[in-house]
C-alpha cells in the first residue's frame, strides 16, 4: 500500500512540475486533472498550494543535486565539469524551468538550497573562467543566467520534439562555450 501512495505522490509531483513550468498560475483543479487524480487526492498529499510548491522546489533541487553530485569527484577540470554539468542538466530542464517560472518562494529551506546551488554553479563558472574556457571579463552571474536560459531553451525544444536530449546538450554546450557564430567549414559535417 505504501508503494501506491508513493507512486500517486510522485505522479502528482511529476505532473505538477511539468504543468507549473508551462503555466505557473495553474489551479489545484488543473494540477489534479493533469495528474489524473481527484482534488481530494491532491489535497490529501498537499493541503495547500504553498505545500505543493515547496515540495516541488525541494524535489527539483534534490534531483539536480543527484544528477551532478558525481561530477565534482570525477571531473579533471572546471571545463570538463561544466560539460558534464550541461549533459546532466539538459534532461532535467523541466525542473530548472519550473524553478525559474514559479516566482518568489519564501520557504527558508528552499531558499537555502537554491542559494547553495547557485553558489556552486558560480564557483564552477569562475573555475572555467580561470582556465580560459569562459570569458573572464563577463560576470559569473551573467554567465549563470545565460546557462539557465540555455537549459530552459533546450528543455522547451525537447518538449516540442525539435531535438533529442543529446542534440540539446550539444547545442547548449556550443552556445555557452563558443557562441553562435558560424563554425569553421572544416568542422561542419
Amino acid at each position: 500500500m505504501a508503494r501506491t501512495k508513493t507512486s500517486a505522490r510522485q505522479t502528482l509531483l511529476d505532473s505538477a512540475t511539468v504543468l507549473l513550468a508551462e503555466n505557473p498560475g495553474a489551479s489545484f483543479i488543473e494540477i489534479a486533472e493533469a495528474a489524473g487524480v481527484g482534488r481530494a487526492s491532491l489535497y490529501r498529499h498537499f493541503p495547500t498550494r504553498d505545500d505543493l510548491v515547496r515540495e516541488l522546489c525541494l524535489e527539483a533541487l534534490k534531483t539536480m543535486d543527484e544528477a551532478v553530485s558525481h561530477i565534482y569527484w570525477t571531473a579533471k577540470s572546471s571545463a570538463e565539469a561544466l560539460e558534464m554539468t550541461i549533459n546532466a542538466m539538459v534532461p532535467l530542464g523541466d525542473r530548472l524551468y519550473f524553478l525559474t517560472r514559479i516566482g518568489e518562494v519564501t520557504d527558508k529551506q528552499v531558499t537555502k538550497e537554491m542559494t547553495r546551488q547557485n553558489k556552486d554553479m558560480l564557483q564552477l563558472i569562475e573555475g572555467a573562467q580561470k582556465e580560459g574556457v569562459l570569458d573572464a571579463t563577463v560576470t559569473p552571474r551573467w554567465i549563470n543566467g545565460v546557462f539557465t536560459g540555455l537549459i530552459c531553451t533546450a528543455w522547451d525544444a525537447m518538449a516540442q520534439d525539435q531535438v533529442s536530449a543529446n542534440e540539446a546538450a550539444s547545442l547548449v554546450s556550443r552556445s555557452l562555450l563558443k557562441g553562435l557564430s558560424p563554425l569553421p567549414q572544416d568542422t561542419l559535417s
